[in-house]
């Protein structure tokens, strides 16, 4: 790959990231730009809720034009039951179709539709041999695009901007920033993933210099003014795990420091993670234990298909009888809503993806560091599908990394299936599936 930029100011970055992802990308933007754009709301609903203003008017349009997008490239890769995007595909048709059973099914038939137009444009940017660099060129636009939205945030703070600033304190300050898209937890997501791939892509890169570090130190200052604890977490063991695969000596003498400092600082770092909260909501996780417990009671009710896709979490909220928790627009866990919201069966499905995923790009991790920097999210996935709603919710930034994350696997598996049978090493055959201008699900 070329450098890596994560600076939303790089115009330079942006035209090689569109012109690699070709018309796949300028879709994905609609896509994913739908999820953050925001009207004032009068309504009083906290950052993160969208207004039926924005989802009319703003959310409504740009995904509808990211699908319209899709269809001036009517061409789409094939699948086999041995790919992750036909398992993703059984997936968004079982989230899909529990709108029949949907505690809100105008809620999960949206979000069944976005997720729908995520596939697609990860299939029609990998439908052919240029499949690698339209990924990559994914990668890098939704990455610039997730960098823009944290700095836009930050730079709002920094201005005192009202809807800026949240009471909430953090690491480092009394205050933290968030946005009308984008909570304080959301922007130390964004950081944490930020720190993660720029420093994974700076111990690797073939391109030496002082570029790759300073984008690690850019990243680190928006994490600065997040208010999140699991990012944190994301970043001290996202980092481990990088050092031990590039040196050992250096997760050494990294771990002999850490631990230095725990030994020192440990009882002030603890009372900074704290953020001031009581102890009682200390030992809720910031409430989520609370509302995790209740999603368990609930799908006790449901246990096989749950209360709809993307509204299971809604419905569990809806009853747990507090007003504070009422409002809140999830459960903080994409497992919690993926089991409320399907079931399950789609409970299964969709951690069972996810697991495959990570074996899969475990093996890609130690064989090779060409697309290292994409293999390391998997850790981001984890922690962020746990604390927040990260891949097993709805369509968002996160989850479009996923869908490349999972597409790439499948190309670099078929590279290897391909490279066997170059030299006489034959694989039993896979029913395979071809979508085209003129037939869905042709079997071949």
């Amino acid at each position: 790959m070329k450098p890596l930029s994560i600076y939303p100011w790089d115009l330079r970055s942006w035209k090689v990231a569109f012109g690699q992802a070709g018309i796949s990308g300028f879709a994905m933007m609609a896509l994913l730009v739908a999820g953050f754009a925001q009207l004032p709301d009068s309504s009083g609903q906290p950052a993160a809720h969208a207004s039926q203003a924005t989802l009319w008017l703003i959310r409504g349009p740009l995904v509808l034009t990211s699908a319209l997008l899709i269809s001036f490239v009517p061409r789409f890769s094939r699948i086999g039951i041995r790919d992750l995007r036909f398992w993703f595909l059984l997936f968004t048709v079982y989230f899909t179709v529990s709108t029949v059973w949907s505690y809100s099914p105008v809620t999960t038939l949206g979000k069944g539709f976005e997720l729908a137009a995520g596939l697609l444009i990860v299939m029609q940017a990998s439908r052919d041999e240029k499949a690698e660099e339209r990924l990559t060129g994914l990668f890098r636009l939704i990455l610039l695009l997730v960098s823009a939205m944290a700095t836009v945030t930050v730079v709002g703070f920094l201005f005192g901007m009202h809807s800026f600033v949240s009471p909430q304190p953090n690491l480092f300050m009394s205050t933290s920033a968030e946005a009308p898209f984008l909570s304080g937890n959301g922007v130390g997501y964004s950081a944490s993933l930020l720190i993660l791939v720029s420093f994974t892509e700076w111990q690797f890169s073939k391109v030496r210099g002082a570029g790759l570090k300073w984008q690690v130190v850019f990243a680190s200052i928006l994490f600065l003014f997040a208010a999140s604890r699991s990012s944190f977490a994301i970043i001290l063991l996202g980092l481990l795990i990088v050092l031990l695969r590039k040196s050992k000596t250096a997760l050494v003498t990294v771990t002999c420091f850490l631990g230095l400092g725990g030994y020192l600082f440990g009882k002030a770092l603890v009372k900074a993670l704290s953020f001031r909260q009581s102890e009682s909501t200390l030992q809720t996780l910031s409430g989520r234990t609370v509302m995790w417990a209740a999603g368990f009671r609930q799908w006790t009710h449901s246990p096989l298909i749950g209360y709809g896709g993307g509204a299971g979490g809604k419905y569990v909220l809806s009853k747990i009888g507090i007003s504070s928790v009422e409002v809140l627009s999830s459960m903080h866990s994409g497992l919690m809503e993926t089991l409320d919201g399907l079931g399950t069966i789609g409970f299964v499905l969709g951690v069972g993806i996810l697991i495959v995923a990570t074996f899969m790009a475990y093996r890609e991790w130690r064989a090779s560091t060409q697309y290292i920097a994409i293999w390391v999210i998997v850790i981001h996935f984890w922690i962020a599908s746990t604390m927040s709603v990260g891949v097993l919710g709805w369509m968002n930034a996160e989850l479009a990394l996923y869908l490349v994350f999972l597409t790439l696997l499948d190309v670099q598996r078929r590279k290897r299936v391909r490279a066997r049978v170059r030299y006489g090493v034959m694989s039993s055959p896979v029913p395979q599936f071809a979508w085209s201008r003129t037939s869905i699900g042709r079997l071949r």
